[in-house]
Order: C-alpha cells, then structure tokens, then sequence
C-alpha cells in the first residue's frame, strides 16, 4: 500500500470555504478513484493563515496513476485553487506503508458492555411506549461510557428542545399507522420491534438490575 501526501495553506478567512471546496472536489475524486483505500484531509491554524495536509492510501502504482496521471507525483489542482491557495507543493510526496494499527476497534470491558445493554434497555422502553419526552431525554443528555482517559458517546444532539417537535410528529405518525400494537408479522414492511440481547447471551453473565420491560 502507498500512502500520498501534499501540503498547501490558505487566509484563515477562506479556510472553511476551501475545506468544503476540498471535499466537493479532491476528496471527492478520491473516492471515485477505483484503489484509492482512504482520505484524510487535516488542517490546523498558524497565526493568519491555515495549512492543510491530504493524507491518502492507495492500493498501487496503477491506482495513483488513474488518479494523478502517469507522472503521479505532480499534485492535482482545482479551478478554484489559484483563489485559495497562498502556498502550495507543486508535487506530492508518496511514501511505502510499513506497518499499520487500525485503531477503530474497541474491546469494551464487562462494566462498559453493561452499561450500553443498560441504555440500549432504556431507548427500547422509551420507545415502546412511544413517550416523546422520554426519548427527547434521551437523544439531548447522551450516556457517556468511560474509555481510558476519555469517553465514548453513545449518542449526541445538541439540545432537548431542537428534537422534541420532531419526535412528537414521528410519535403521532407511528400511533396512526398501528406500529405499536402490530403483530411481527404485519409489521415487517413497517417496523419491527427492537430486541435487546442479554447479557447472558453475550458473555454468560448477569444483566443489570433494576431494568424491567415496559407495561402498556
């Protein structure tokens, strides 16, 4: 695998109009490019201007050139570069992956699995009763789940209030169509009813007390 490299900088004025011209243009030829294994675009503030690096992974030698031509290490310019642009490399630099750690994975300890089955129990009940303040509850105060120093979000929105209309419309929507009270056979083409695992049936331990299923 190959991983290529380029760097240019922009006024910090025009940094989030690029970006967004990045991804509508660089990033997206990218990913339209058959080997291409990946794109990351980085950027960071340095006094009045912001400098960006793509980082890309390609496949081979074929795949760069399908994107860059056969002299692929000349950079690939947009109309809208020369505007942007205040310091470019005029050549990208390409490098060999020697190694590789995919850091999505994450193995998460019987305190931390539990503690999702727990929010997973308690979205389920929210929504079995069709409560549209419960699940408003939900969506604006996410459950943090500690991981090493930090945390992870099982789910994030900005605000109680930005999702209760919205919710209450998707309430009614589902009272009208019968979704609650459908059997499973009549509601495969709607929607069926979520089913949280055990813990016993993940790992052989015990659930979390206190969660009981919801009574109508």
């Amino acid at each position: 695998m190959i991983a290529r490299t380029w760097k240019g900088a922009v006024r910090s004025e025009d940094a989030n109009d690029y970006a967004a011209y990045m991804r509508a243009t660089g990033v997206a030829d990218y990913a339209a490019t058959p080997g291409n294994r990946g794109a990351w675009m980085l950027r960071r503030d340095a006094g009045d201007r912001t400098e960006f690096v793509m980082v890309t992974l390609w496949d081979a030698i074929d795949a760069l050139e399908a994107f860059a031509g056969e002299d692929y290490d000349r950079a690939v310019f947009y109309p809208e570069d020369e505007r942007f642009l205040i310091e470019r490399d005029r050549r990208a630099t390409h490098y060999q992956v020697a190694a590789s750690v995919d850091g999505s994975a994450w193995n998460p300890t019987e305190n931390e699995r539990s503690r999702v089955f727990d929010f997973l129990a308690v979205y389920r009940a929210a929504f079995e009763a069709l409560d549209a303040g419960a699940i408003a509850d939900l969506f604006a105060n996410p459950l943090q789940i500690g991981r090493d120093a930090g945390g992870v979000d099982v789910a994030t929105v900005a605000s109680r209030e930005a999702w209760l209309p919205q919710i209450e419309q998707l309430v009614a929507a589902y009272r009208t169509i019968g979704v609650r009270d459908a059997s499973p056979d009549s509601a495969v083409d709607t929607y069926p009813s979520p089913r949280t695992p055990s813990l016993e049936e993940v790992d052989g331990s015990s659930p979390s007390e206190g969660l009981q299923e919801p009574s109508d």
